[in-house]
């Protein structure tokens, strides 16, 4: 799925169209009505090559104002999981491949927003606006895409100009999404206004879930949500962990399946505050001493700057483990639904995606993080089964 070029063609077609000029002006030069047939060929050889772009391949055209950074993270979610980047130059930028099946991949700009493209065959599709407040223009199901933001936009406001009720919008949403139960467009919906929700309505989400196709329901994405679903918290709870899905610093996706059968100590810091930054230099002790358990850290950044969390983090012995971050501070969805309202903090979770801990102290910290997983261990084993 990479973008093709065809070195070999190239030649071909330029040594059979190049020396056709010359020999077609001496020719000329005993007929009149020949003088424009060197410049008609001049111009189907120019035509043949710029058109040797293959018929099945995907193009991208974009251009956005006001990017932090001229790369973006290509992260491919459909039919598989891949990672590429893509440079702009001002924020224009021309991306080109060759899909198999239909594609769904998400572009993630340097604030941590996603835009959703839909690739397929032979098709084009532009991206317009800013990080904030963007549009794609196309075919298929980014021709869908546009109908469904425009049409549930018109819905978040009523009349008067203020947001109608959250039972109405997700009425709507679920009707978008049981109107087309094999669309792909479905991935965006869900995710925007389940998943990102900092309290989601699981039991509305499950019921939305059975009416999507079977097609749909085995794709990567959705099959790894269902079987985290069961572990989303009830509302109002902050007992267990609800699925999660970031990126790295390096562009990868850290999410709930990353997590799997492992003790996780979530580290919430931001580069401006000097506490946390340092609670986070604690932890590559931390890390040593627990290199051999089944233990996972992850620093989560409240950062809304990517340059300066970069920064922070290369400042710091954080190589060895995942540091992650959406630039979105406060509003984070993990951080509302934990009830975090100050730094440093910090979550210690069970293979069960259960909360044991919260707010461990930088003193002895390696002793109580040993301590409460031994315990917890303990509990699970007089679990009956």
């Amino acid at each position: 799925m990479n973008p093709k070029v065809h070195p070999a063609f190239f030649d071909k077609i330029s040594s059979f169209l190049l020396p056709f000029p010359d020999k077609m002006r001496n020719f000329a030069k005993n007929s009149e009505s020949m003088k424009k047939i060197p410049f008609l060929l001049i111009l189907i050889g120019f035509t043949l090559l710029a058109g040797c772009r293959s018929k099945d391949d995907f193009t991208l055209k974009g251009q956005l104002q006001g990017l932090p950074s001229d790369t973006l993270w290509v992260y491919y979610q459909h039919p598989s999981f891949h990672l590429d980047t893509l440079i702009t130059d001002n924020g224009t930028f021309t991306y080109t491949f060759t899909p198999d099946t239909l594609t769904v991949f998400t572009l993630t700009l340097p604030g941590g927003e996603q835009l959703p493209i839909y690739a397929d065959k032979g098709q084009q599709a532009t991206l317009s606006g800013n990080p904030q407040h963007w549009q794609v223009e196309g075919t298929g199901e980014n021709a869908r895409l546009a109908q469904l933001r425009k049409h549930l936009t018109s819905l978040e406001k009523s009349a008067n100009g203020h947001p109608i009720s959250k039972n109405r919008l997700m009425k709507a949403v679920d009707s978008c999404i049981l109107a087309q139960p094999y669309s792909l467009t479905n991935f965006y919906l869900i995710n925007r206004y389940y998943v990102q929700d900092s309290l989601p309505d699981i039991e509305r989400l499950k019921g939305v879930l059975k009416g999507v196709s079977g097609q749909l329901k085995d794709t990567h994405y959705l099959s790894e949500l269902i079987g985290q679903i069961k572990d989303w918290p009830l509302p109002n709870s902050t007992k267990r962990l609800s699925y999660i899905s970031y990126p790295d610093k390096d562009g990868r996706f850290f999410n709930s399946g990353s997590m799997r059968n492992k003790y996780v100590l979530i580290n919430f810091w931001a580069s401006w505050h000097p506490a946390s930054a340092a609670f986070q230099d604690s932890l590559a002790s931390v890390q040593k001493a627990m290199k051999k358990e089944n233990f996972l850290q992850v620093s989560f950044s409240l950062d809304l700057d990517r340059q300066a969390w970069l920064q922070a983090c290369g400042k710091r012995d954080t190589a060895q483990w995942r540091q992650i971050c959406d630039f979105k501070g406060w509003e984070n969805t993990l951080v509302k639904q934990q009830g975090i309202e100050q730094l440093p903090a910090n979550l210690l979770i069970n293979p069960d995606k259960q909360i044991i801990a919260r707010n461990l102290q930088e003193k002895n910290l390696i002793q109580q993080i040993k301590e409460l997983i031994q315990k917890d261990k303990e509990k699970n084993k007089r679990k009956p089964f």
